[in-house]
């Protein structure tokens, strides 16, 4: 797989190999949406504990977010980031009774597994493209979110 990177501004950029594992796993069973449900709680809790400490009210939108919910129109999608751009990181949705993980294997650059996802990663859902530009970081919401969703 290959993507652009550089400084759009200056219309600079390259293009560069990096290697990718794509797994999309169906959820019969629904114990894949329970693990990445548990994940994100177990997530907020940790957050919630840092927020108190520092003061920062359970707004992150201004500070790194890394296992929450993206929103796209009615179509909630839990998102789970590894926190980096190395090789072994990954990201993880759920959409539709579907695990999909997107791991780096190997990278060449900066932001090889943002950008990646950012320029080529499509969800689909009852037949249209999902945006995912709504990602919720404050944890009242994703509670609120991760309550409704997990019923």
């Amino acid at each position: 797989m290959s993507c652009n990177f550089g400084d759009p501004s200056s219309n600079r950029s390259e293009i560069v190999t990096n290697k990718f594992s794509l797994l999309a796993i169906t959820d019969t069973s629904g114990k894949l949406k329970d693990s990445v449900l548990a994940e994100i709680n177990s997530y907020l809790n940790e957050r919630e504990s840092w927020s108190k400490e520092y003061h920062v009210n359970n707004d992150f939108s201004n500070l790194p977010f890394y296992k929450s919910f993206y929103l796209s129109n009615s179509t909630v999608i839990p998102s789970i980031w590894s926190g980096s751009e190395r090789d072994g990181d990954f990201y993880i949705y759920y959409l539709n009774n579907t695990f999909i993980k997107i791991q780096l294997i190997e990278h060449q650059g900066l932001g090889a597994l943002s950008s990646f996802t950012e320029q080529n990663l499509i969800l689909r859902s009852a037949d249209r493209d999902l945006i995912l530009n709504k990602y919720i970081k404050t944890i009242d919401e994703a509670r609120s979110i991760l309550k409704a969703y997990s019923k």
